[in-house]
């Protein structure tokens, strides 16, 4: 199923991107900065994904409430203030992309393969909190689906 990315806030700057990266000290990883250009924030339809342990096996769905942009006008879905509210909560391998309905994290690696990561706030305290959802970015939107009931 293709998809398609709806109320985004138009497209980023490069000259955004580059002075979001030296205010934070991080560089994006191509793909999202390539995703930033295109959709600078938004929601997928569908919006699905599912979450796996690290064995690999499916443990749990979730869905993407709205992707992260940057100068949004909104808190809820701008980069730079969820950047700002986490710089000590997050790992600095992880970089939040977007976020679920129930305010968990889905986020994207900095470093290696950039894989697409699923940060659970409530697993915080416990330090057992990050969970594999895809391999690329690609590959979480082209694996995200449409909610069904059994």
């Amino acid at each position: 199923m293709d998809t398609v990315i709806v109320d985004s806030v138009g497209e980023a700057t490069l000259e955004s991107i580059n002075s979001l990266e030296q205010r934070y000290m991080r560089r994006f990883p191509a793909p999202y900065r390539d995703f930033l250009l295109v959709n600078n924030g938004g929601r997928p339809e569908p919006d699905c994904f599912t979450i796996f342990n690290n064995m690999g096996q499916p443990i749990n769905q979730s869905d993407v409430h709205s992707f992260f942009g940057i100068r949004t006008g909104h808190n809820y879905d701008d980069l730079e203030f969820t950047l700002e509210i986490l710089d000590h909560r997050l790992d600095y391998s992880l970089l939040p992309i977007g976020d679920d309905s129930a305010g968990n994290l889905i986020c994207i690696e900095t470093g290696g393969e950039h894989r697409i990561m699923f940060w659970d706030h409530e697993g915080e305290h416990l330090g057992d909190n990050i969970f594999f959802i895809a391999s690329s970015l690609g590959a979480f939107l082209e694996g995200l689906y449409k909610f069904s009931r059994p």
